[in-house]
């Protein structure tokens, strides 16, 4: 197979992967997936009910909506997925399962994708100890594993862990609450309508444009610019980053059930009217039950014969409980293979 070509769809599928936050190590989408400051873990305002309509503002939606999430014992729900990058389309589908309580948070995601004949499988699974992400593209295998215990203890010694049951609220440990958690993070949502999804659902649609701290992490010489409210080039956004996010929750209970990620493209110098957005990655979830009790052997793993890298280092560093190059104090499994 050409490498240009491999290269295309191996990173369109690691796009997909890395905005649905399935592996912890797809470098070109930093930026987009990072950590969140000590301010930003906290919830944002209590919930107000569960009905909604478009009346409060678009962010206090998302702000409800993962506080709904995150109050839910367990959420189990099928996906579908859909991606289109350097003219190749990517499709697929999964299932999403979560459980929470008190004491810890479990969740699995499986997907299983198709692009150009070539398929691939991405598994993201947490049983309250370890995190496991697996990842099987052509026949490649690959295995990664966190240490939750440890990295939940160096969050307490630092002072910064939160009530039990709350480590959801870092990167690659928090299921779908986190993918809201990192919206609400690097975008602003500034318009909510109602409308209806193709099933007939009764949903709210909310837009959200690049928050201007986020955007100065990748135009850094646009920064004195963009603080004098001069807007930004985003067409100089590398390709695999959107220009905008919508968001479909529905109307009553906030679930979040279609989150799209979407370009704007240039526009020529002849062009009379502007060309259709292009849409880039878009995630539909659907036979959502709530609070339906979920076997703990659901979020089990085995790894079989497969050997797992170490992952648990990198997350400290991720977080900023260790500086990066710094020797490990204690290992997931008796054993760091990062």
């Amino acid at each position: 197979m050409n490498p240009r070509r491999n290269f295309r769809i191996t990173l369109l599928i690691g796009l997909l992967s890395a905005i649905l936050e399935v592996s912890p190590a797809i470098g070109q989408t930093e930026g987009l997936v990072t950590p969140l400051s000590p301010s930003e873990q906290r919830p944002p305002e209590p919930p107000v009910g569960p009905d909604a309509s478009p009346v409060g503002g678009a962010q206090s939606f998302l702000d409800r909506a993962i506080i709904q999430l995150e109050s839910c014992d367990s959420i189990s729900a099928k996906t579908r997925q859909s991606a289109e990058l350097f003219g190749k389309r990517l499709v697929g589908s999964g299932t999403y399962l979560e459980q929470r309580s008190a004491q810890q948070l479990m969740f699995r995601l499986e997907l299983r994708l198709q692009s150009g004949g070539r398929e691939a499988t991405f598994l993201q699974s947490c049983d309250g100890r370890s995190l496991w992400i697996y990842e099987d593209f052509g026949g490649r295998e690959t295995l990664a594993q966190v240490d939750i215990v440890r990295i939940a203890r160096a969050l307490e010694e630092r002072g910064e862990m939160p009530q039990a049951g709350k480590i959801g609220q870092w990167p690659g440990l928090g299921g779908l609450p986190k993918t809201l958690r990192s919206l609400h993070l690097a975008f602003d949502f500034t318009a909510a309508e109602e409308t209806r999804l193709e099933d007939r659902l009764p949903v709210i649609r909310l837009q959200g444009e690049w928050k201007q701290k986020r955007l100065m992490r990748f135009f850094p010489d646009k920064a004195d610019e963009m603080n004098a409210g001069r807007p930004v080039d985003l067409g100089r956004l590398p390709p695999y980053l959107p220009h905008y996010v919508v968001l479909y929750l529905e109307q009553k209970g906030l679930f979040p059930r279609r989150i799209e990620y979407w370009r704007r493209p240039p526009v020529g110098p002849r062009q009379e009217e502007p060309p259709e957005n292009q849409l880039m990655v878009a995630m539909d979830l659907f036979d959502v039950q709530i609070n339906v009790p979920i076997s703990p052997a659901r979020f089990r793993f085995d790894p079989g014969k497969l050997e797992p890298s170490n992952q648990t280092e990198r997350y400290l560093e991720d977080l900023g409980l260790k500086k990066r190059g710094e020797a490990g104090q204690g290992r997931a499994g008796g054993k760091d293979e990062g």
